[in-house]
């Protein structure tokens, strides 16, 4: 009875794996990169990306058919350090981890889903309640009050039931300052959509795209929470975005949520921080800089969303969902007081900043910005989208 009852259950294991294979090699042959073409405008299609060459999801060491190398690459160049990529992201799975995968998808992820989307379902209706009696554009510079005020307070909390919905222990350390010690929250490194989340933990507004002003759910949320809207294609609106960065971390009225700005100003892959952008330190005022960690994420790294790597966003959702354990850690330090300099030169101000909160990371702090990497892409690859379409119009 034993005897038959193995060569059954090894049976059934050999066609589960074979079935994970099977959606292995479909990713691999596909390369879903992350475009986000509505945040970017930007990045190229995947054909121009893949240029006909096959591709694979690798573990890195080697340069990408794309162009870029890899984090793990090394400079052949004496005297020169290692070349790190802060944009490009590979994902291996193994069997063992396709089984893991499969086993959460059937026990896991479906109450997760339901209990992430409960989750967002109540914070959309409490905005909604929120804003009833508001003009239809409220004004981010008056804070609110009564019981609007006690209601924010509340809905601070939307962020960590939502890590705690889909699976995440949350790990704090350090204080965070109240909004008159800081009225501005830097968090890095940025990589994944869940930092969002992080931004209403710690109850502030974000400095968001102007496409989330109109997103299902989540434009009520920001909304209520009086973010500061920017779309970053046009020099109108960033001009008007960092006139309403200053003037709101500016303003006396010190129950006005903090702002929360992440200052690299994309999403990279946490090899690096990149370079700081000036937004958040024009002001001149004291900022409270936010290390975001993921622990566990040596081997895979599911919560990277950059614009360039081997899979894509519904994967990592996906594998979030499914993971029996996913882990976050959030660190305040202390706040940073710009000095008379510092104040007149905002990129001092970030450079300083960026120093500080790369060597609590350990991470290596360069010059490296999206739009210099993009050239450089570009150039790699012949793929100058945007000018094209100006020559044809």
């Amino acid at each position: 009875m034993t005897s038959t009852m193995i060569p059954q259950s090894n049976g059934m294991v050999q066609t589960v794996i074979d079935t994970v294979k099977s959606v292995q090699l479909k990713m691999k042959s596909k390369l879903p990169m992350m475009t986000d073409e509505a945040r970017e405008k930007q990045i190229p299609p995947n054909d121009q990306l893949q240029n006909g060459s096959p591709t694979c999801i690798s573990t890195g060491g080697t340069e990408s058919n794309t162009g870029f190398q890899s984090s793990e690459t090394q400079s052949n160049q004496p005297g020169q350090s290692a070349f790190i990529d802060p944009f490009t992201h590979n994902m291996y799975l193994t069997n063992k981890d396709w089984l893991i995968l499969v086993f959460g998808t059937v026990f896991i992820a479906p109450f997760r889903a339901f209990a992430v989307i409960f989750t967002l379902v109540m914070c959309w209706i409490l905005a909604k309640i929120g804003l009833y009696g508001l003009d239809e554009e409220p004004s981010i510079f008056v804070s609110r009050k009564g019981w609007r005020l006690k209601l924010m307070n509340l809905y601070s909390w939307s962020g960590t039931l939502l890590f705690w919905s889909a699976g995440f222990r949350i790990s704090i350390k350090g204080q965070q300052a109240s909004r008159a010690e800081a009225p501005i929250l830097v968090g890095a490194p940025h990589s994944s959509f869940l930092e969002g989340l992080i931004i209403y933990m710690c109850g502030s507004s974000p400095v968001s795209r102007h496409e989330n002003k109109t997103a299902f759910l989540i434009s009520a949320c920001q909304i209520f929470y009086q973010a500061i809207f920017v779309d970053r294609r046009t020099s109108e609106s960033r001009k008007k975005a960092l006139e309403d960065i200053c003037a709101r971390s500016q303003s006396s009225d010190n129950l006005l949520p903090q702002l929360f700005l992440c200052p690299e100003g994309t999403n990279t892959n946490r090899k690096v921080l990149i370079q700081f952008k000036i937004g958040a330190f024009a002001p001149g005022v004291p900022v409270q800089p936010v290390l975001i960690r993921y622990p566990g994420t040596e081997r895979i790294d599911p919560y990277t969303w950059t614009y360039h790597q081997t899979h894509g966003y519904k994967f990592s959702v996906w594998y979030i969902l499914a993971n029996p354990i996913n882990r976050v850690e959030v660190e305040f330090l202390p706040v940073y007081i710009p000095n008379e300099e510092e104040n007149s030169k905002p990129e001092l101000y970030a450079k300083n900043v960026q120093a500080i909160m790369a060597e609590a990371l350990g991470l290596q702090a360069t010059d490296t910005s999206y739009g210099t990497a993009y050239k450089d892409y570009c150039k790699r690859n012949d793929t100058y989208i945007e000018d094209n379409k100006k020559k044809m119009n």
